[in-house]
Order: structure tokens, then C-alpha cells, then sequence
């Protein structure tokens, strides 16, 4: 399964590590408005996760979105996104 987290603040960064930890979780994709912040998060979790670049179109082939990120018009248009993506 290929799960994007967006947002690692406390939630999103304690749900990514949740996620790590399931072995059907392949691919964890996890990005945030502060790249340095999302690549600190994803080396201290290690495999599978990956830090990727902020952007709404790495969201269309995902299984699973987790948006931890505050509610703002970026956030609105991923979850439309997603939603749209199926």
C-alpha cells in the first residue's frame, strides 16, 4: 500500500510513525510546507519512508491521504484532489 502523509507537525509525524510500523505500508510519502521539516521527519522514521516536494499531483496514485496540515486552501485542494483521484 502507498500512504501520502501531508503535514508532520506532532499529528502528522506521530501518524507516520504509526504507519511505518504496518507491514502492508510499502511506500510512506510524507511531505510538508517546510521541506527540511519533512526530510528530518522521514530520516529519523527510515524506511519506507521518503520525504517528497509539496505538491497536490503526488497525491493521484496513492491508496491512502492522511492530511495533517491546518486547514487552508492548500489543504482543501489536496483533499479535493485525492478525492477526485478515488
Amino acid at each position: 500500500m502507498r500512504v501520502h502523509v501531508f503535514g508532520v507537525g506532532a499529528t502528522g509525524a506521530r501518524a507516520a510513525r504509526q504507519l511505518a510500523s504496518i507491514d502492508v505500508v510499502k511506500e510512506l510519502l510524507i511531505s510538508d510546507r517546510q521541506d527540511d521539516k519533512a526530510k528530518a521527519v522521514a530520516a529519523s522514521i527510515g524506511q519506507p519512508c521518503v520525504a517528497i516536494d509539496r505538491d497536490e499531483h503526488n497525491i493521484q496514485n496513492g491508496d491512502v491521504v492522511v492530511l495533517a496540515a491546518p486547514h487552508n486552501r492548500f489543504a482543501r485542494n489536496l483533499a479535493s484532489t485525492s478525492l477526485a483521484a478515488g
